[in-house]
């Protein structure tokens, strides 16, 4: 009877210290996805004006070549 307590008593703890790591990660991989939310919006805003500031010089070679 002692020896099943143990075991229940070291799988119960085991399966604590296994749910805290799991806990731990989700936090990591939530803030892993906030930065990557927030870089790909400023990557995207640089990518925009680079889009923008082609499309004007090609707009202003079009202008100049009439």
């Amino acid at each position: 009877m002692g020896n099943m307590k143990l075991i229940k008593s070291r799988v119960g703890s085991t399966l604590y210290r296994l749910e805290s790591y799991i806990r731990k990660d989700i936090d990591i991989l939530e803030e892993l996805e906030e930065d990557l939310l927030m870089y790909n919006c400023v990557n995207s805003e640089k990518s925009n004006q680079i889009n923008l500031n082609r499309y004007k010089d090609i707009a202003t070679q079009n202008v100049i070549s009439w």
